[in-house]
């Protein structure tokens, strides 16, 4: 059986799955869309490409349908492979409204569809180790959690402003990442931040420096700090303390190679960003939706799980506005 895949956004992560679909035995793109029509014909290779949406979810031959377009309009796409069956991988966030998230994932349960958000830290060697860990028990039950996420340049203005801002497109990584680890959702978020790198993003009504902390509804308590700038590369740490000890991840670097000299002591800075940071994960990520559709599972993180995470987004925007706590239950 060779599952057909149909690619929705030609751009950085379509180009990614489309990758990493070809790398396998199992799979195939049969079909690509792109509003950019030039893109879409320089990834598509042997694969069709498509006029619109509707004609690509309308092929017999495309049994995935892949949402890696801009955030605003995951909706409409993911409602059109809802309605013709067909199972989906979707990028983060779910979908940039709330309101629209909730209804997409309730189609999604009624009709029992394969769909996966690619949340794919939760496929990172590393990340699964420390999940593993945790779940075994080796720290005792977790205390305190610190995520640290630092992109290494602030993406361009009009990203920004079509993303839904930090706390809706950068931090659901992390609200998603905290949910898992801990195994447990959230009750109450108090968010801070600012514009540091790029002031015109305050003119959106955004930051791109922000510091969140999540209390859990059994009172472990999280941090979040992400920033849209470190000059020193990409920054993706974890820390935990338990009760009978803590676990830490750490970055990653291409070689483990320091040099000490009269000057100090030195090494080249983490992996440029997350295309190479988290790259096996998405290998990984593709292998376990594509596992799960043959063996007729439904596949986590889910629909739910997107709504969750731009849920505690839609929470920190608030806070962030008002200066106040936000329970998670009025959003």
């Amino acid at each position: 059986m060779t599952i057909g895949f149909g690619i929705v956004g030609a751009g950085r992560m379509g180009q990614v799955h489309t990758g990493n679909v070809r790398m396998r035995t199992d799979a195939t793109v049969r079909a690509v869309f792109d509003e950019w029509r030039e893109a879409a014909e320089r990834l598509s290779g042997d694969a069709a490409v498509m006029r619109s949406v509707e004609e690509l979810v309308s092929r017999r031959d495309v049994d995935v349908v892949v949402v890696a377009t801009p955030a605003e309009t995951h909706a409409a796409v993911v409602d059109m492979a809802i309605e013709a069956g067909k199972a989906i991988l979707c990028e983060k966030p779910f979908e940039r409204d709330l309101v629209a998230a909730r209804q997409s994932a309730e189609r999604v349960r009624k009709k029992s569809i394969a769909c996966m958000l690619a949340f794919n830290r939760r496929f990172d060697a590393s990340f699964s180790a420390l999940h593993r860990q945790l779940q075994q028990g080796e720290i005792g039950a977790p205390e305190l959690v610190f995520l640290t996420s630092r992109d290494p340049g602030v993406p361009p203005l009009d990203y920004v402003a079509r993303s839904g801002g930090l706390f809706r497109d950068m931090m659901v990584h992390d609200f998603d990442v905290a949910r898992w680890l801990i195994g447990e959702e959230f009750e109450e978020v108090y968010a801070t931040g600012a514009c540091y790198a790029e002031p015109e993003i305050a003119a959106l009504g955004f930051v791109d420096t922000a510091l969140v902390v999540l209390k859990s509804v059994s009172g472990v308590t999280v941090t979040v700090n992400n920033a849209m700038r470190a000059t020193y590369g990409y920054d993706q740490r974890v820390e935990v303390h338990g009760a009978a000890g803590k676990l830490e991840l750490g970055n990653r670097f291409d070689t483990s190679v320091s040099r000490a000299d009269g000057d100090g002591i030195r090494r080249e800075p983490p992996q440029g960003f997350f295309i190479e940071r988290y790259r096996e994960a998405y290998v990984a990520e593709l292998a376990y939706f594509i596992q799960c559709l043959v063996k007729g599972e439904l596949p986590a993180p889910g629909a739910d799980d997107g709504v969750q995470a731009l849920r505690l987004g839609e929470a920190a925007q608030e806070s962030y506005e008002t200066g106040l706590p936000v329970k998670v239950s009025r959003i």
